[in-house]
Order: structure tokens, then sequence, then C-alpha cells
């Protein structure tokens, strides 16, 4: 898990798996499990951290020298409201000219020493079999 870059904004994390996988059919089913309690994880802690609204994910692998499949989470803020939504927000995400203002660079640092404990605290609980929140039920418990 990482943050995008260069990017115009904080909010935007990239979740690249440990095991290689060209496309979404490659991944193996017990990483699958992973990634699906990861990508709540990071949704969750972005809410916590941030207080977005949305979570917006993509799946990308297909540009020459990124083959690897990899995960974009971006966060919807409070502030996006009326201005951009859906794929217009991917495309402000993008630093001008790659340039990443000091100030955002800050913000950006800031947000991953907050986001990483929230995720890891998380993703201990569902190891655990606890649930992140109501509704949610462990995977032993669905199947039984």
């Amino acid at each position: 898990m990482e943050h995008g870059y260069p990017c115009s904004r904080p909010g935007w994390v990239v979740v690249v798996l440990a095991t290689h996988a060209e496309a979404l059919h490659d991944i193996p089913p017990e990483a699958a499990t992973e990634l699906g309690q990861l990508l709540l994880a990071v949704g969750s802690s972005l809410r916590e951290v941030m207080g977005s609204t949305k979570e917006y994910v993509s799946c990308l692998s297909d540009l020459t020298g990124f083959e690897h499949i990899h995960f974009h989470l971006v966060a919807r803020l409070p502030t996006d409201a009326g201005q951009v939504a859906g794929k217009q927000l991917l495309v402000t995400l993008r630093a001008a000219d790659g340039v990443v203002p000091a100030g955002v660079r800050r913000d950006i640092q800031r947000l991953c020493r907050s986001l990483r404990p929230a995720v890891t605290r998380r993703m201990a609980a569902y190891a655990a079999g606890e649930t992140a929140r109501p509704g949610l039920v462990p995977a032993q418990a669905a199947a039984g």
C-alpha cells in the first residue's frame, strides 16, 4: 500500500499484490480474500482519517511496465460535492507537470502516517475474526 504519485491531493492509495497476477481472474482465492479485506480496511481508514464520503476503486494492469495488477482507491471528500464526481475525480489526481506542491506533499506524508496504523488495526481485527462495523460477518460465520 502506498500513496499515488505525483498527486495533486492526498487520498489516492495504490494497493499492489505481493503475489504476481496480471488480471483479476489470475489472483489465487486465498490472496483474493486478503485483498478484499485490505480494500475494505483502506476504504474504512480513509473515511476515519480523512472523512471521505465515498471511496472509488479502480483495477489496472495493462500499461507498459505496469503489467502487475494493482488497485487504486481514491477518497471522495465532502469538499468534492458539487464540484467533481466519478471519473472526473480521477482526472483531477495527477499533479500538473508531475510537480507536487510542498504543502500537498506534507499533507500526503501526514495522511500516510495516520492511514497505515488505521489499516493495520483493521487487518488485525479481520484476522482475529472481528467485524469492522455492524453488518459485516466473518467468513467462518457466513459459511456456517
